[in-house]
């Protein structure tokens, strides 16, 4: 072998090496990048306040989430039934459940909070019962006792819990006359009365609020008559006396001074007859039976026993008055 030929071999071999060397280089993957952790998630029921679920009031938890968005918050009794359920911003940190009114003796109560897969619960929460608060209506009075037309009629009463009522009058018949809300904290409401009842009429007033409803009933009305003694001469006479007819039946009027005057029922408390005024003797006399009674409606002779029923006189000018029937 020549030195060239040796020389070749060598070259040759150095050209191969490098050849091999440059492609298992090549060949050499990189190292695997470490893949991301997902973010690390939690949920948990801090507190709940008060300890425990009382009716009627509200019960709040407190609770931390970590990369939660939202949380679902549920309110649980024993039965397993969903009381509340909702979907709120896990940032908020709390929230207040209102508890129902009335709750049923000895039960539990659980939270439940959850999202994204995790849940927090607190168990065996226990509940005290409330009494709901004792709701009452009472009338106390109404003045004057009766109604009488074109007058008013003061109610008072007094209210327990209770915000606002409803105030109802009407007859007899059931027809209404008047009905008006009213604060309770008022106490009092003035009724207006119509310029006129049908004969015997009897009024109720009704009181109602939140579910309580009590009652006035059967107010006496009264008609009023007003009269001058310009149309009626004897009126204008100290001791003159002056029939009048209206819807009841007769009265007999009796000027006693300046400012008073009477009013006698034209009808006999024995039997119902009506009367005459018998001007001579001084006083009234029923045909029918024979019963007497002075000018002032006394009883003088019998069968009747009973003097005679009256109305109230009110003058509102000098000359002019009105009779309360």
């Amino acid at each position: 072998m020549t030195r060239r030929d040796y020389l070749y071999l060598q070259f040759s071999g150095i050209i191969s090496f490098l050849v091999s060397a440059c492609k298992h280089e090549s060949e050499i993957k990189p190292e695997p990048e470490n893949p991301i952790a997902p973010p690390f998630k939690t949920l948990e029921i801090l507190s709940i306040i008060p300890y425990e679920a009382i009716a009627g009031e509200s019960l709040t938890v407190n609770f931390k989430a970590k990369n939660i968005k939202n949380v679902k918050v549920e309110l649980i009794n024993n039965k397993v039934d969903a009381l509340e359920t909702k979907i709120i911003d896990s940032t908020i940190g709390f929230y207040k459940f209102q508890l129902p009114m009335v709750l049923e003796k000895d039960s539990l109560f659980s939270i439940k909070l959850s999202g994204d897969g995790l849940e927090s619960i607190k168990e065996n929460i226990k509940t005290q019962y409330k009494h709901p608060p004792l709701k009452t209506i009472e009338i106390l009075k109404i003045e004057p006792q009766e109604a009488i037309a074109e007058g008013k009629l003061g109610l008072f009463f007094k209210t327990e819990n209770i915000k606002t009522v409803l105030i109802e009058l009407r007859n007899k018949n059931g027809d209404l006359l008047e009905i008006r809300n009213v604060a309770s904290e008022d106490g009092f409401y003035l009724l207006s009365m119509p310029g006129k009842f049908e004969a015997d009429d009897l009024l109720s007033i009704k009181i109602t609020g939140d579910g309580v409803i009590v009652a006035k009933e059967n107010i006496p009305t009264f008609n009023v008559l007003k009269i001058s003694t310009e149309a009626y001469p004897e009126l204008k006479l100290l001791g003159g006396f002056q029939k009048i007819s209206i819807s009841k039946g007769d009265i007999w009027l009796k000027r006693i001074s300046t400012n008073e005057m009477k009013a006698f029922s034209g009808q006999c408390t024995h039997a119902g007859c009506g009367i005459d005024f018998l001007k001579s003797d001084n006083l009234f006399y029923c045909s029918c039976h024979g019963s007497k009674f002075s000018s002032d409606g006394l009883v003088l002779n019998g069968p009747a026993s009973l003097p005679l029923n009256q109305y109230r006189c009110q003058f509102i000018a000098p000359e002019a008055f009105k009779v309360i029937h």
